[in-house]
């Protein structure tokens, strides 16, 4: 009876021991934590962007003449600013916003693919008879856009602006802001 009793206890002690792994600490493994995640963008090559910019800037002003134009608040005999509207295939391509102040009209054109914004072209020109109109530069700056945000900024003189220059994250800030401004009057206006 005693050798069937330690059998018995002998068994236990198989069974739980052989349930148990054993906590030895250089077999345990190292307590995992969990890795920071790093988002990694792709570097971008700002010259085929641009070059690819250049080309959809050229489909939109050929489309131009063939789009469906709306204005909005219309007016430069005003001092006020106001909308013209490009619809292609029933897609927005372009908006021009005018603004005349007080002789001087100033016209931002926002291009769009794909509901997009690829580019902005911002130009001012003196109307009238006023002194110096003939030295002044109608030329404006020139905003290169890849998924909302500014890759390539030219001056008025087509020089190139440093990314992220306090100028570069000035005009990006500016653009954006009445790129906004321009897409909520095109919705009021339909």
């Amino acid at each position: 009876m005693k050798k069937t009793i330690l059998s018995i206890v002998l068994a236990t002690i198989l069974l739980v021991a052989c349930g148990k792994k054993e906590e030895n600490p250089q077999t345990q493994p190292a307590p995992t934590a969990e890795a920071p995640k790093v988002v990694v963008e792709p570097i971008l090559n700002v010259d085929s962007l641009v070059k690819e910019i250049k080309k959809q800037y050229a489909e939109v002003n050929k489309n131009w003449n063939k789009a469906t134009i709306s204005v909005y608040n219309y007016d430069l005999s005003k001092e006020e600013k106001g909308y013209s509207f490009g619809l292609f295939n029933n897609n927005l391509i372009k908006i021009i916003a005018f603004e005349n102040e007080g002789g001087m009209i100033n016209s931002t054109e926002f291009y769009y693919q794909n509901k997009k914004l690829f580019f902005v072209f911002n130009s001012s020109k003196i109307e009238g008879d006023y002194e110096g109109a003939e030295n002044y530069s109608a030329d404006g700056y020139r905003c290169y856009f890849h998924n909302n945000k500014l890759v390539k900024l030219l001056d008025s003189k087509k020089k190139e602006v440093a990314k992220g220059s306090q100028e570069f994250q000035k005009v990006e800030t500016q653009v954006l802001a009445e790129e906004k401004v321009a897409m909520d009057n095109f919705k009021k206006s339909k």
